[in-house]
């Protein structure tokens, strides 16, 4: 049996549940009330405080101001008027020197590429330059170079050239090569005459000279191998022959010559002698006597 207060005896269920529901809802809705009526009071404080807060402003422009006139305050919201016009004047003057400002800008960045392309052009030119210039100065110190080899090596043939041909002849005092490399003689008389204009026993004596001269030069002086001498004196006279046959052999070279002349018997160490074919013996080889 339930019992609630209020009811005399035993309560029925029903009638319990909507006494409840009915007591529930009333409290909801003194709930619901309650908040709004604390909304209200918070809102009421709120805009007793924003009132409070307007007044003491008023108050204090009133002392700082407190004698603003009508016409004074339109003069001052006119000054602000045309301040704002100004301000928006400046406002358009600054968008619009903006926009050239981009302008330039984007003009400046198309300068500068084509500023930074120049450039590279420039330092590939002045690397090709320099390269150039480095080729350059190696070519002319390898041409100097070579040119003092040259004179070095010419100066040593010449001179080994000389010895012989002072031996062989006393028309000629010096043989040379010539910058040029032409080889040329000194004639006693002091002219100085390229070989190729010498005459034929002059050429002969000349060229004998030279190869004996490029040969000593190559063997820095040692004996060689063998010199194979095919006639050589066949454009000299007499005397030039003998000269010849004497400086081969003070030179103390191995030489096999071949001559027609007799000069060969007084230097040579061994001769051999070639006779003319006859019908009956064919060719005659016989030692000298």
């Amino acid at each position: 049996m339930v019992h609630l207060p209020g009811f005399a005896g035993p309560a029925n269920p029903e009638r319990v549940l909507q006494v409840g529901r009915a007591a529930i809802e009333q409290l909801g809705t003194e709930l619901v009330q309650a908040r709004h009526t604390h909304g209200l009071r918070t809102q009421l404080a709120n805009a007793e405080s924003e009132l409070e807060a307007a007044r003491a402003d008023l108050a204090a422009r009133e002392t700082t101001h407190p004698d603003v006139t009508a016409n004074e305050l339109a003069e001052a919201t006119g000054a602000l008027t045309a301040a704002r016009a100004e301000h928006n004047q400046a406002a358009a003057e600054a968008s619009e020197a903006n926009t050239r400002f981009l302008v330039a800008a984007e003009r400046v960045t198309v300068l500068a590429k084509a500023h930074e392309a120049a450039e590279a052009r420039m330092r590939a030119k002045a690397d090709k330059l320099h390269t150039a210039h480095i080729l350059h100065e190696a070519a002319a110190a390898f041409a100097q170079f070579r040119r003092d080899l040259l004179a070095e090596y010419t100066a040593a043939v010449s001179q080994a050239a000389t010895d012989v041909l002072t031996q062989i002849t006393d028309r000629h005092v010096r043989f040379e090569i010539d910058d040029a490399f032409v080889p040329r003689v000194h004639t006693a008389e002091g002219t100085v005459r390229p070989t190729r204009v010498l005459s034929g026993g002059e050429k002969a004596t000349a060229a004998l000279a030279f190869r004996l001269g490029i040969t000593e030069q190559i063997t820095g002086g040692n004996a060689i191998g063998m010199i194979i001498a095919d006639e050589i004196t066949a454009a000299h006279d007499a005397d030039t022959r003998r000269a010849v046959l004497t400086c081969l052999s003070e030179l103390g070279w191995p030489a096999l010559v071949v001559s027609h002349g007799e000069e060969i018997t007084e230097v040579a160490q061994q001769v051999i002698s070639l006779s003319q074919p006859d019908e009956n013996t064919g060719t005659m080889i016989a030692p000298a006597a």
